[in-house]
């Protein structure tokens, strides 16, 4: 992990999050965000897919963010990261500073006294060093999972998968 100054512990347990410094957070960001404009049909203009056109070859499913506030679909997407060893992640929250964390599968089982939620406030992207694979949550109540290997195991693994794709998704299934 890039030089990192910054650590916090998460509520007493042994993980850890690494955040970035300004300096270091806002290049990381500038190289994400190059990146991931590459992406994108026109303009990136600071949100991704499904709020923004992408290209016809990148593997993309979209699902409506309360779909996924189920506890079967929850653990069955923690078990196929976890199928993958995928346990360190960066993250690029839309305020704050980059960091990378090491509880990442526990975090996707998050969960407040109304039960399981996939947290969709804020954008917010997460990925690891493979680059092969992104979840992008956006303020608009959506989850986006990008990535060959992830969203063919997201379709073979969440029954009923099709009624929780956002509108906006729907158009690229077809």
């Amino acid at each position: 992990m890039p030089g990192s100054n910054q650590c916090r512990y998460r509520k007493g347990k042994e993980q850890m999050e690494q955040v970035l410094d300004n300096l270091e957070s806002e290049q990381v960001k500038t190289r994400f965000f190059s990146k991931l404009s590459e992406t994108i049909v026109g303009k990136y203009v600071g949100y991704w897919y499904p709020l923004r056109e992408i290209r016809a070859e990148i593997d993309v499913i979209a699902f409506e963010a309360d779909f996924l506030e189920d506890e079967k679909i929850l653990h069955c997407i923690r078990d196929i990261f976890a199928g993958h060893g995928i346990i360190n992640v960066c993250v690029i929250p839309e305020f704050g500073n980059v960091y990378y964390s090491d509880s990442f599968l526990e975090d996707i089982l998050w969960r407040d006294d109304d039960g399981y939620e996939f947290p969709h406030f804020f954008e917010q992207y997460t990925f690891d060093e493979s680059h092969e694979w992104l979840i992008y949550k956006s303020h608009n109540s959506t989850v986006t999972f990008a990535g060959k290997w992830l969203v063919q195991e997201l379709k073979d693994n969440i029954r009923n998968y099709e009624k929780g794709i956002t509108e906006y998704g729907r158009q690229k299934e077809k």
